[in-house]
């Protein structure tokens, strides 16, 4: 009699044992299909983004980048913007108590006429011109959207005041940074 009992309880156990292995199999398998699943939204989410070797070589045909703009009969003509970075570089600013300054990186949108050789041949006058104006500004100028913009504005003026052919369209920040 004792041994029908042990018996009759190691039944029961396999029988437990063979549904809770029933029951990870169908959370595992759940959980494979979610992967899956999520790997899949990924990669054609990705496959949409356009991909590093065509900027690379879209900058490397024309130094910039397509755009397509209305000509007002219904069609559109597509034009190439040419944008000119500087290196990223560092100035102090006009804090009277606390040492502060800013880590920026300036791009240039330049027009038709504009030419990329007189820009890099006058990089330094550039560079020394937004350093002058870097040093008299207060970080709490440059922490609002209205002082970046008038700043902007201020680099375009000085800018387009140094070039002697063509002009820059637009002045971009690409980094940004006030510590």
């Amino acid at each position: 009699m004792f041994g029908r009992k042990v018996k009759t309880m190691q039944l029961r156990k396999t029988k437990g044992g063979k549904s809770l292995v029933m029951i990870l199999a169908m959370v595992n398998t759940i959980a494979m299909v979610a992967v899956a699943g999520l790997l899949a939204y990924q990669h054609v989410k990705e496959s949409k983004k356009e991909k590093l070797e065509d900027i690379v070589r879209g900058q490397a045909e024309g130094r910039g980048i397509a755009s397509i703009e209305p000509n007002g009969g219904g069609e559109e003509t597509i034009s190439k913007v040419r944008v000119v970075g500087l290196d990223t570089f560092t100035a102090n600013l006009a804090n009277p108590r606390i040492v502060k300054y800013v880590r920026l990186r300036v791009e240039f949108e330049l027009d038709e006429t504009a030419s990329e050789r007189e820009l890099e041949r006058k990089k330094p006058q550039i560079k020394d011109e937004i350093l002058s104006l870097l040093n008299g500004k207060r970080d709490q100028e440059l922490l609002t959207a209205d002082g970046k913009t008038f700043l902007k504005k201020e680099i375009l003026n000085s800018v387009n005041a140094i070039l002697e052919t063509g002009k820059v369209k637009q002045v971009l920040f690409t980094d940004f940074l006030i510590n």
